[in-house]
Order: structure tokens, then sequence, then C-alpha cells
């Protein structure tokens, strides 16, 4: 299917609380637009919450606009870093269980749930994205970017908020390159 950018597309089917793993935020739910079918690109989406805080419903009305521009849209919860004592002065050094690593590997499983999935309900895996805000974006940045992401299955990820920060090294940043020395 190809995305037509004038229309805005109806729900057609929704599958809900879909369990990628044995965690109780390890959860995805799954929108899918009207005429869908296995060439309709896929969008991951995965809310915020500075990797603390967050599920996937806090971010359903942001999948549904996805879904509504014509992407199969899995909207995506993930286990959390424990924050106890973040907001003590000073905080105390508390080693959670959680770490953001293993948030990574909950966004690689919930890929390969779809991918499991995703004939079963008729929709595809050849055009796969991957979206989040603020630490969700860091998370989907991540994954797509790292070895976790096999044989480069997402194409390519977006951060809908926040920054990912560059350190450049102050002989690069007072010189920085220019076309007439081929480094851009």
């Amino acid at each position: 299917m190809n995305i037509d950018d004038n229309r805005i597309y109806q729900l057609e089917r929704q599958e809900l609380n879909i369990s990628y793993g044995t965690h109780a935020l390890q959860k995805m739910d799954i929108y899918f637009p009207e005429d869908f079918n296995t060439a309709t690109p896929v969008v991951f989406v995965i809310h915020g919450g500075g990797f603390v805080a967050g599920t996937k419903e806090d971010f359903t009305d942001r999948a549904k606009l996805f879904m509504s521009r014509g992407f199969v849209t899995i909207n995506v919860s993930h286990r959390l870093v424990d924050a106890t004592g973040l907001d003590q002065t000073p905080p105390p050094r508390i080693s959670s269980a959680i770490k953001v690593k293993d948030e990574v590997d909950d966004i690689a499983a919930a890929v390969e749930m779809y991918k499991i999935l995703a004939g079963g309900f008729g929709s595809g895996t050849s055009k796969m994205y991957m979206a989040g805000h603020s630490a969700g974006g860091t998370l989907a940045m991540l994954y797509v970017q790292g070895e976790k992401n096999l044989n480069k299955q997402v194409r390519a990820s977006g951060n809908l908020a926040g920054l990912t920060n560059v350190t450049l090294p102050e002989e690069l940043y007072n010189n920085p390159p220019t076309m007439s020395t081929g480094l851009l």
C-alpha cells in the first residue's frame, strides 16, 4: 500500500495489550489503518518519561495519529528504571534492577513479537520504522543504531522531542569542515 499524503485513514482494526514478555509493562497495542496490507509501512512508537516513567497509554493519541496517516502503528510500553530516591538531595546511590539496556531489550522483543504476529494480521515487515518521544526517542535510536536491529530490519528512527548531544573536540568546533575540505 502506498500512503496517500492527503488522506486521513480510519481505524480498521486494533489489537490491544499484546504481551511480548513476562513483566506487566511489556505490552503493546497495534492499530491498523483501513486498507492496510503486507506493503503498508509500520511504525513502532515509544512513550517518553525519562526512562523512569510513562506507559503506552500516555502515547495512544500520538500512535493513532500515525495510524490516521496510513501506518500500521505499534504503541509500546517497556519496563522502567527505578527512580527511588532521585527526588532527594543529594540523591542516594541506589542501583536499579532495570537498566536502559533492558529497555532497549524490551524494544527488540516488541519488534520480534510483531514480526511473529504480522502474517496472521495480514500486515508486513518490509518497511518498519521507529519513533519516540524524549527518552522513547533515545530508546528508538539506541535500538535502530544498535546490534539488536537484526539485518537493519527497522530502517530509521526519529525523536519527537528532546536532544541528542554531540561532543566535538575544540579544534573541530573552532574550525568546522567546509565543502572545500571534502569533509562534508
